[in-house]
């Protein structure tokens, strides 16, 4: 149960009667809930059937891919520079609190040349509901390793009180080059994930 919190004034150092009630946004909660994770459908060429892998998390949920990796240059096909994964999520809070996503950690390895630069691109919204803003991110070569992009909601996109509509997400890998003999790859493939952090309230 949420406690109100009291805002006073004081004067003197006499401290006037209460002026006002504010609650604490259930965000507050010492123990951040814990979402119940169903992967609902894959689609696209980054994310093949069994290689992705959703793991629920006090607060936040980790996407680990396996299958989502951009490739340029060398023998690399010309549809393997777009790579794209389309992923519907049934996520589930404790009965009366609903969820926002307000942050996301993309994490990855890649290996660019100086003259490739790899570009990210996200985007999540709730089935049935209008699109949320998309999010790009260029990743410019030389790169030899772990790269690691953060994408901060500036606002965010609440689920319905008394309704459960999937979660979309959207992420999409693109590589261009000015020199195409050599091999490049832009990975979101990684140990650590793409984590998805949670805001949370209560329904009225």
């Amino acid at each position: 149960m949420l406690h109100p919190r009291i805002k006073a004034t004081a004067i003197l150092g006499v401290a006037l009667a209460p002026l006002a009630l504010t609650f604490a946004p259930a965000s507050a909660a010492l123990e951040p809930p814990t979402p119940t994770i169903e992967i609902a459908s894959l689609n696209g060429s980054g994310c093949p059937p069994g290689t992705v892998t959703a793991i629920p998390n006090p607060g936040s949920f980790t996407l680990k891919y396996s299958g989502h990796t951009a490739k340029l240059g060398g023998d690399a096909k010309p549809t393997d520079a777009r790579k794209n994964c389309q992923i519907s999520l049934k996520v589930t809070l404790p009965e009366g609190l609903v969820y926002a996503v307000e942050r996301v950690e993309h994490n990855g390895t890649a290996n660019l040349e100086p003259t490739t630069t790899g570009s990210l691109k996200s985007m999540f919204y709730f089935a049935g509901s209008p699109q949320a803003g998309v999010y790009r991110k260029q990743i410019p070569g030389p790169v030899a390793g772990a790269w690691q992009v953060t994408e901060r909601l500036i606002q965010l996109l609440w689920q319905r009180c008394g309704e459960q509509r999937n979660l979309n997400l959207n992420t999409e890998l693109l590589m261009t080059s000015s020199d195409k003999s050599k091999p490049n790859s832009l990975s979101m493939n990684s140990d650590l994930g793409t984590s998805y952090h949670l805001n949370w309230k209560t329904c009225p």
